[in-house]
């Protein structure tokens, strides 16, 4: 490997800034005509990298039933290189498959004029001269603004008056609608519409509902799922049930790493087809025979969730792959996810050990290590929909206790009581369901208002004389938190599990969650105090796996996972 010197370095940051600059000003000049006529407005640049830079321009609207729209414009740095142009041709192919799904990113016509005149270019995947695409720009920004920004006031709370604080967590239900989002996006790039064209302008909730169990889904492979490529809707008011409390989550960006796998491809082919991120990478994707599929992407939305609660990252010199085995259950499964739940002697001491057990399993598995031991899309739904249900009956059923002034049987835990005062900062323990108020106070405190942030080159892209300082960066590879694990340990994979060490110390609550049993899926007993959610029996082993029983769901590992001794546990 040819390491770079500081100067060499320093003359690679200026070429490609001076590249993303000329990009810029081609867009600009581009869209110039149709500024001065106040058809479109340029605002500022959303982000650059090797490969591409991307705009937020205003669509203007006229007359009083049109309002503004803002769009992100995207378009590529090296010109030149017809891989660079075929690539951003490849990435609006692929969105155009996508055509009318909830969860992708969609494609937006710029107004007619434009079009007429400018428009063989746009949106086209089969265009001559330099592609331009034009998506809608959601307003809340990514996943990673959205830890970013949690991280931001950890630090500032301490210096605000109480009532000023912001919650320095995502609440176990925001987290589990997330997730819901996550799975829908994957079952819309499984099962894609064969005619896309005419899904235009629609809004089609991904579901398996209508999907025939014999329908084999396409081997469709995003490569590069990640909190940075996961955007947030600006809720509309318009939200129906599923979105009321969690906006619409919209994946994914960025197709230029996405692939629709062919075991018949030749060896070279299938190496210089595994993109991605190292760290977000599954196990698969590091090896070109092997097996990418659907489940790939299912270990990709796994490490997206794993970021979001523990509102950290593991890098990759770090990733360890470990037995973990779900409550009730002996049998164990490798999962990259094993940070994710208690195991031997090893102990989550941060606060998010008190997230929904049952969803850090399924996050678990999803980053099972196997790809057979990863749950389908269809039990991913149902699970989703499932404890989402769930806990919100719970959480309604105790604000009607606190309404008829009803007594809880202990003091410990009083349903529909207003959160305690370190609630901004604390989970409620294991056994208590979250309220609706405190789901509510994180929803407007993140969701409600566009996360501005401003511009830092906007004084250099016009300017040919200037260069940003070396310590700027076009985009971050540094992910927002903190790491699970502070430094590499190059002896944790020689040891036992049992050994594995802790992340950094936190808070260490306990207590169990409440809500019914789902085999393969945890939902232990509720705390001592709490109330019954009604028309729910007692809790008994979480093993239990009747699967005759209506309200019975299904494992979301398979009955033929591996049994793994002792001597496997390194």
């Amino acid at each position: 490997m040819t390491l770079q010197s500081p100067v060499q370095s320093k003359h690679l940051r200026a070429a490609r800034f001076r590249n993303a600059q000329q990009a810029w000003k081609g867009l600009r000049r581009k869209f110039k005509k149709y500024e001065d006529a106040g058809l479109i407005t340029y605002k500022k640049v959303l982000g650059f990298g090797g490969f591409g830079i991307v705009q937020r321009w205003t669509l203007n609207g006229s007359g009083d039933q049109s309002r503004d729209r803002n769009v992100a414009i995207k378009t590529i740095i090296r010109a030149h290189e017809q891989s660079s142009i075929e690539s951003l041709q490849r990435e609006i192919w692929w969105n155009k498959r996508f055509t009318g799904s909830e969860h992708l990113i969609q494609l937006v016509d710029l107004p007619q004029e434009i079009m007429d005149e400018i428009g063989d270019n746009i949106n086209n995947e089969e265009c001559h001269g330099i592609p331009i695409m034009v998506m809608e720009e959601l307003g809340l920004g990514t996943l990673y603004d959205l830890m970013h920004r949690i991280d931001s006031m950890i630090d500032l709370n301490p210096s605000l008056p109480e009532d000023e604080r912001m919650m320095e967590y995502i609440p176990t239900r925001v987290l589990w609608g997330i997730f819901l989002c996550l799975v829908r996006a994957c079952i819309g790039m499984a099962y894609s519409s064969s005619h896309p064209i005419s899904k235009k302008g629609q809004v089609n909730r991904e579901t398996m509902d209508n999907v025939p169990d014999a329908l084999i889904p396409s081997r469709l492979v995003h490569c590069d799922i990640d909190v940075q490529n996961v955007f947030i809707s600006e809720p509309t008011g318009l939200e129906d049930k599923e979105h009321y409390r969690t906006p619409v989550v919209k994946v994914i960006a960025d197709y230029g790493c996405m692939v629709q796998w062919d075991d018949s491809w030749s060896y070279n082919k299938k190496s210089h087809s595994l993109w991605g991120k190292n760290a977000y990478k599954a196990p698969e994707q590091f090896d070109p025979e092997g097996d990418m599929n659907v489940h790939t992407n299912v270990y990709q939305i796994g490490g997206v969730m794993q970021d979001l609660i523990t509102l950290g990252y593991v890098p990759f010199h770090a990733r360890l792959v470990l037995p973990r085995n779900l409550m009730g259950s002996q049998t164990k499964f490798m999962t990259v996810g094993c940070r994710l739940l208690e195991y031997g002697t090893y102990k989550i001491e941060k606060d998010w050990r008190n997230v929904d057990l049952g969803l850090r399993e399924l996050v678990a598995g999803c980053m099972a290590e196997a790809p057979r031991n990863r749950p389908s899309l269809r039990q991913l739904e149902e699970l989703c929909l499932f404890r989402i249900e769930e806990m919100e009956r719970q959480a309604e059923y105790e604000e009607v206790i606190a309404e008829e002034g009803l007594k809880p049987i202990s003091n410990t835990f009083v349903p529909g009581a207003p959160p305690p005062n370190d609630s901004y900062r604390r989970r409620y323990p294991q056994g208590q369901n979250e309220p609706n108020s405190l789901v509510e106070r994180f929803f407007k405190e993140y969701f409600l208002e566009p996360w501005e942030q401003g511009d830092k080159y906007s004084s250099y892209w016009a300017d040919d004389t200037r260069m940003p300082s070396s310590s700027s960066k076009g985009s971050s590879d540094q992910m927002p938190g903190k790491q699970i694990v502070s430094e590499p340990n190059p002896f944790v994979q020689n040891l036992p599990a049992q050994n594995l060490p802790g992340p950094l110390l936190g808070q260490n609550l306990a207590g169990p969650l409440p809500g019914q049993n789902l085999p393969g899926f945890s939902s232990p007993a509720p705390a001592p105090g709490a109330a019954p959610m009604p028309g729910v029996a007692g809790n008994s082993s979480s093993s239990s796996s009747s699967s005759s029983s209506s309200s019975s769901m299904p494992s979301f590992l398979p009955d033929d996972l591996v049994h793994f001794s002792n001597e496997s546990s390194a």
